[in-house]
């Protein structure tokens, strides 16, 4: 009882929409599973490609970050690659909400890495949140986007919350 009420406290949305329950966590897992098993990989490079588009018009400045990995092309190897990478970042992040010892100092260390990429602000890890939250109910049928806004932004605001507005 202690963990679960430990992991909302840790989860909890500063708004009103309140915690990550255990049924939002579960919510997001199910959802997460469907679209990610291992027979659609080529899927998770599509929805990333089509979150940061969407980043990329919510915040434009924001593709200056992603120089380094050819994001004047995002069709590009290393484009994809990149979006291999930070659809693994969210698989693992959200396989880990029932595990909030492992949760946090996951969070803690994305948090820290972001940290070191010059121009990295917290809007855009909510953009990028928002980006997500509008593609993933194209990818999955009943997509419960107000379990994913209540789990995903506690974390994001974890990761963020050493980052300039």
């Amino acid at each position: 009882m202690f963990r679960f009420a430990l992991l909302c406290a840790f989860v909890a949305d500063a708004s009103a929409e309140g915690c990550c329950s255990m049924e939002d966590r579960q919510e997001v897992l199910n959802a997460w599973e469907a679209l990610w098993s291992a027979e659609y990989t080529g899927r998770r490079v599509m929805i990333a490609q089509a979150a940061f588009q969407k980043l990329f018009e919510k915040a434009p400045d924001s593709k200056a970050l992603f120089t380094r990995v050819n994001v004047d092309n995002i069709g590009s190897p290393q484009f994809r690659a990149h979006c291999i990478r930070v659809t693994n970042g969210f698989d693992t992040i959200i396989n880990m909400a029932f595990d909030t010892d492992v949760l946090e100092e996951l969070l803690t260390h994305l948090g820290n890495q972001h940290t070191k990429y010059q121009g990295m602000r917290a809007a855009y890890l909510t953009h990028f949140r928002e980006s997500f939250a509008e593609i993933l109910p194209q990818a999955i049928p009943c997509f419960n986007t107000a379990a994913w806004n209540r789990c995903i932004t506690a974390m994001q605001d974890k990761i963020g919350a050493s980052l300039a507005a």
